[in-house]
């Protein structure tokens, strides 16, 4: 063998070995690049100025004032916007089950607001869940991973 053939030989075992290194990094690239359009896509959901303006009006009716037990029957509005909440962050419970990292991410960042919400909405879900049980599972399941990152009582 020359030296030219030598060079070449190493070279094509140089590459053998830097083409499973190049497919871990662009692999772990997408991966993360996956990850953060996710959490994008979950502070679209939860902050845009719908579901924003549904929490304030929750607020206002349920939290600042002392509405009856059975508020939904009573006032449609805020039924609305409590379905809204409520379908909003089972939306989002659900879409972040199937991510550990993305899942705290977004419980440890909206845990106040999932957190009162939930107790607040605690009734109207008991309600939802008497005729269809599983109504708004995802939205506790995100409440269950919030309550540990909870900031306020």
């Amino acid at each position: 063998m020359n030296n030219f053939d030598l060079w070449f030989q190493r070279l094509y075992w140089l590459s053998q070995i830097a083409l499973p290194i190049v497919a871990v990094v662009t692999g772990w690239i997408v991966w993360t690049q996956y990850r953060t359009a996710k959490i994008f896509e979950m502070i679209k959901h939860l902050e845009d100025p719908a579901i924003r303006e549904a929490r304030r009006i929750l607020y206002k009716g349920i939290i600042a004032s002392s509405p009856p037990r059975d508020w939904w029957n009573r006032d449609d509005e805020l039924e609305n916007v409590a379905a809204t909440v409520c379908a909003r962050y089972a939306v989002v419970g659900v879409i972040t089950d199937t991510d550990k990292w993305v899942r705290t991410f977004v419980a440890r960042e909206w845990a106040d607001n999932i957190c009162w919400t939930h107790e607040a909405l605690a009734d109207y879900l008991e309600h939802r869940r008497h005729s269809s049980p599983g109504a708004y599972l995802g939205y506790t399941r995100l409440y269950d991973a919030a309550k540990p990152f909870r900031k306020s009582n």
